[in-house]
């Protein structure tokens, strides 16, 4: 429900945009890591920003020698 509701925030954020032609990949990336963001604060998670973890070590791995 998180993504869901954060999809459809998706829309407002873009048409917010002053200048439209200069929106990229890491621009639509970051508007979504923002509507996501909106969508923790509008359920009241506390501090979301401490609780999201963007990438985390595997179990186990070890150094790969080519």
């Amino acid at each position: 429900m998180i993504i869901e509701g954060a999809f459809y925030k998706l829309p407002e954020l873009l048409l917010e945009s002053r200048t439209p032609e200069q929106q990229y990949e890491s621009t639509l990336v970051s508007y979504l890591a923002m509507a996501v963001l909106l969508e923790l604060n509008a359920r009241n998670i506390q501090q979301p920003l401490s609780r999201i973890h963007i990438e985390r070590p595997y179990q186990g791995m070890t150094h790969i020698q080519p």
